[in-house]
């Protein structure tokens, strides 16, 4: 079951702050996988496979993303009004190199991410505006 189907029945079956919490949850698990799977001193995928799947090379990729959070706010670990977190600059930020990388639809995003369709848009378009105003002057 994907990110959102699970979303979707958690906010019909259970009151609006156990399903805020819920859904916290599952944002927190698409965390940890990504984290898992290609961040960890123990991550399962290496360097080169991150950058098969990326089409960018990790180093630069976590240099991006520290200039970019230094940059927009947008892109901030923040808590909703109940203080449960959302969702982590590494995933908003990550969803951006795979839509740029092939091309897919922003929804693709949601089932490995854990990252909505309209959060994947938002993102992409915070991202590429990022990436022209730190790197414009120097690289593009």
């Amino acid at each position: 079951m994907d990110c959102l189907a699970i979303i979707w029945n958690f906010v019909n079956t259970h009151t609006s702050v156990q399903s805020t919490q819920n859904i916290s949850a599952v944002l927190q698990g698409g965390y940890q996988r990504l984290y898992k799977d290609y961040f960890d001193n123990s991550a399962i995928y290496t360097d080169y496979q991150f950058h098969q799947r990326f089409r960018i090379q990790q180093g630069l990729f976590l240099k991006i993303v520290k200039d970019i959070e230094q940059h927009d706010t947008y892109f901030a670990h923040k808590a909703n009004t109940l203080g449960n977190l959302g969702l982590r600059v590494i995933q908003k930020i990550t969803a951006s190199p795979r839509i740029l990388a092939y091309g897919g639809s922003h929804d693709a995003t949601d089932k490995y991410i854990c990252i909505g369709e309209s959060t994947a848009s938002k993102s992409l378009y915070k991202f590429c505006q990022s990436v022209i105003e730190l790197y414009s002057a120097e690289y593009l």
